[in-house]
């Protein structure tokens, strides 16, 4: 197959976002096919966006409640559960799609000239898709058993938030994994262990000291706290939300600079 040559791309930040919306049509076409791949060919189809949630809920709820006898009774344990599975969800299925975009592209990138950062945004878009399967379901079951209230305005205002969290480390580790590969190794580690320090299943004030701290350095330890808030009225977790907030300011604005500057010697790494 004959292949253009590529021209290397240098603008400023702002005229590369300019072009990244320029090419938005690449980002529905990706977003689009990897749903059919993922989606279109399976006998249960979309149905499965539902399931995955809907069985770490009923695994994860019978393991902790039944079998460590863990008591919670603010709410349904289930809904917390689920509020933690979701946004965590969301994190590590960007991580593993979008850390090796650039490799698993490379096809794509060789052929045509465009914002390789439209890679990262298409896989991310794909996984806020299917947090929003799953936030129906939430807001379902939330809906039955206890009501919603005005909070829940705010849950686009979290979403998005969840949705920066979970670009950090894949626009840090795509960059870098193309000449050091080893790091896409890396990905399953972050995602076993992360899990853990995030209060999916348990509760923060039920942590000793010194685990909560580490738990609270977790950016997305403020994302689910928050989604509680929005969701059933929690306390506003602001020590929590400190963590995030540095993340994206610290580690999001500046990888998406180096992304932009990388972006044009991309094609010669791959």
């Amino acid at each position: 197959m004959n292949t253009t040559r590529i021209t290397a791309l240098n603008y400023t930040t702002r005229e590369y976002f300019k072009q990244i919306y320029k090419h938005r049509h690449i980002i529905r076409s990706l977003v689009r096919r990897d749903l059919k791949i993922k989606y279109s060919q399976s006998v249960l189809g979309w149905t499965w966006a539902f399931i995955q949630p809907l069985t770490a809920l009923i695994i994860y709820s019978i393991f902790f409640r039944y079998v460590f006898d863990f008591q919670f009774d603010k709410y349904p344990y289930a809904l917390y559960v689920l509020s933690g599975i979701l946004p965590w969800h969301m994190f590590s299925q960007n991580l593993h799609q979008s850390s090796g975009v650039l490799l698993s592209e490379q096809e794509l990138i060789r052929k045509i000239a465009f914002p390789k950062f439209i890679l990262l945004l298409a896989k991310s878009f794909v996984s806020l898709i299917e947090l929003g399967f799953g936030l129906v379901l939430l807001l379902t079951y939330l809906a039955i058993q206890s009501g919603i209230t005005w909070n829940i305005l705010l849950l686009p205002c979290i979403v998005l938030i969840n949705l920066l969290i979970s670009m950090i480390i894949p626009i840090w580790i795509s960059q870098l994994s193309v000449k050091k590969r080893d790091l896409l190794h890396l990905v399953p580690y972050l995602v076993n262990f992360g899990i853990w320090l995030t209060p999916i299943f348990y509760t923060i004030e039920n942590t000793p000291k010194l685990l909560s701290t580490i738990i609270y350095a977790n950016p997305m330890t403020g994302i689910t706290m928050t989604y509680r808030w929005v969701l059933f009225g929690d306390p506003f977790p602001l020590e929590a939300l400190i963590s995030p907030t540095l993340c994206i300011g610290v580690l999001l604005l500046p990888g998406i600079v180096l992304f932009k500057n990388f972006d044009k010697k991309i094609v010669d790494h791959i």
